[in-house]
């Protein structure tokens, strides 16, 4: 018998669409292997944290109309808050007519390239050419008010603090 994937996204939903999105990736089989030490409360990455950290900074900087205005990364997956259209400082400096014009990317291929670049970044680093980093698919939440974006990013905030509560810990 022939297994389906349940698909986990808003239907009918247009994805490149300008908003806020709460994504969450985690690690293949939750495996802790982007920390490496908690340090006086400072979280120290792996080498493969590094690297997710460093692919979430090139989003950032080299996405046009892509803004990750906030992320955490925890030993087995990362958080982010995704500005899919142009950040509001941005958005308001452009006329009307331009933003209309606006091609964004959609939000799974953003999501794509960074487990693509990062998996083959892990792969490296590991030595095994075969090395799965994420699991498959990835959580996302679309923002829809200014409630709901305040308590995605006190969730960010606080998630580092709450790890050793994590029953995966």
């Amino acid at each position: 018998m022939k297994k389906f994937r349940k698909n986990i996204r808003l239907k009918g939903y247009d994805y490149s669409q300008s908003g806020l999105y709460y994504v969450t990736v985690c690690t293949n089989f939750k495996e802790k292997i982007l920390w490496k030490d908690i340090v006086d409360d400072n979280v120290i990455l792996s080498s493969v944290g590094k690297a997710v950290e460093d692919c979430i900074s090139f989003i950032d900087s080299n996405y046009e109309n892509v803004v990750i205005d906030k992320y955490c990364i925890m030993p087995n997956h990362i958080h982010l808050i995704v500005d899919l259209g142009m950040s509001e400082s941005r958005r308001g400096s452009l006329p009307l007519r331009e933003l209309e014009k606006q091609n964004n990317i959609e939000l799974h291929n953003v999501i794509g390239r960074m487990k693509s670049y990062t998996t083959r970044q892990y792969r490296i680093l590991s030595g095994n050419p075969k090395a799965i980093l994420w699991q498959r698919n990835f959580y996302e939440h679309i923002i829809r008010n200014d409630e709901d974006y305040a308590e995605k990013w006190k969730y960010i905030d606080e998630n580092v603090l709450k790890w050793n509560l994590d029953f995966d810990y």
